[in-house]
């Protein structure tokens, strides 16, 4: 027999299911930045010691300049798009998240401020950069899968494989996102 939620457990669940949706999209976009940082620091290292060796051994001067200019084009890139940065900046915000999640443990009845801790979220959401949709519904799917395990295919969003792929590059905002069951219909 299910048992039924009042109010109050509604809204605390509501809001546990998006700080959860949250602390996933925030970890994957630091471990986006950081990975795609650490990437590009390995090809300045790799690319730039092959240049040194190239010019020390008075190799081709074409081999030289090509991987001098992939060294100048990957660290420009770091620099620009500050990854580093980008990665620190998604883990604060996935760290205050956590500190929500802990707070909203305390959240034991209906004496609690579940408004307070909403007005806190909200604050968090005009920090955060604008928003990559195919990976928050990606993240949507995966906390959903998480907290409620009886989940059908149908109650996920449809993730197309482009939107999938391209997930922590372009924003899809024109995109019209839909549940698997709306589709199924279709």
């Amino acid at each position: 027999m299910l048992a039924v939620m009042n109010d109050f457990e509604k809204k605390l669940k509501g809001i546990k299911f998006d700080v959860t949706r949250n602390i996933m999209y925030h970890g994957a976009r630091e471990g986006f930045y950081g990975g795609l940082h650490k990437s590009v620091m390995f090809l300045t290292t790799f690319f730039g010691t092959g240049a040194a060796i190239v010019v020390l051994k008075e190799g081709p001067e074409l081999l030289s300049v090509t991987l001098g200019l992939l060294v100048a084009v990957a660290s420009t890139l770091d620099l620009v798009i500050d990854l580093s940065g980008s990665a620190r900046l998604h883990n604060g915000l996935r760290q205050r998240y956590f500190a929500l999640m802990g707070e909203l443990e305390d959240c034991v009845d209906e004496s609690a401020d579940l408004s307070a801790i909403n007005k806190r979220i909200y604050a968090l959401y005009g920090e955060e950069p604008p928003q990559l949709r195919a990976l928050d519904a990606i993240c949507w799917n995966q906390t959903r899968l998480a907290l409620y395990p009886e989940v059908q295919f149908g109650d996920l969003i449809h993730i197309k494989w482009n939107e999938s792929f391209f997930r922590h590059v372009w924003a899809f905002s024109d995109s019209k996102f839909q549940y698997n069951s709306e589709i199924q219909k279709a």
